[in-house]
């Protein structure tokens, strides 16, 4: 990069330069990459396979599955609106959790009903006021908006039940794996 720097080009290709490094140097780099991008105003076209370092540097984001466009859009489209199941499988750490459902048309929308493996009564969420589903539909969950209700609003009856395999302490996360 620094041979690139002094010839000032106007688009640097970038395949991959922390792929070899350990997560401290990684890190330590990944914020240089950003901060020279910002300093130098030049079009950066970035491979990785790590989407983090994606959603972190880009101002433009495009996913690829064989060979095929996927989502073109900014880290908050990627975010906020996936386009499809691969990419909102693929961005995000953790991953959404994607649940497949059923709904049930009522008068003013539609009920979407979450069939358990566990056999119990399905949890139903009433009412969405989303026009025109299919039957079978997939929900995808962000991780950080699935919540103890008992934390946020006090004493409140559960409204899913859910067997814990793994609890992963991660700083100022903490993740809990479904059975």
């Amino acid at each position: 990069m620094g041979r690139a720097l002094v010839r000032d080009p106007k688009l640097f290709l970038i395949d991959e330069p922390l792929s070899n490094l350990d997560a401290k140097l990684c890190f330590e780099i990944l914020i240089e990459i950003k901060k020279l991008h910002q300093a130098l105003g030049a079009s950066m076209v970035y491979v990785t396979h790590d989407q983090i370092e994606a959603m972190t540097l880009a101002t433009k984001i495009v996913v690829m599955k064989n060979g095929v466009i996927q989502r073109i859009g900014t880290p908050a489209e990627f975010f906020n609106r996936p386009a499809n199941l691969f990419v909102a499988d693929f961005m995000g750490s953790p991953a959404m959790n994607l649940v497949p459902a059923l709904t049930s048309k009522i008068s003013s929308g539609f009920d979407i009903i979450i069939i358990r493996c566990d056999e119990e009564d399905p949890l139903v969420l009433a009412d969405t006021k989303v026009r025109d589903l299919p039957c079978e539909v997939m929900l995808s969950l962000r991780p950080e908006n699935i919540t103890d209700g008992q934390f946020r609003n006090g004493p409140v009856k559960p409204r899913a039940l859910f067997k814990v395999s793994v609890v992963e302490p991660a700083g100022a996360n903490t993740f809990v794996v479904p059975w």
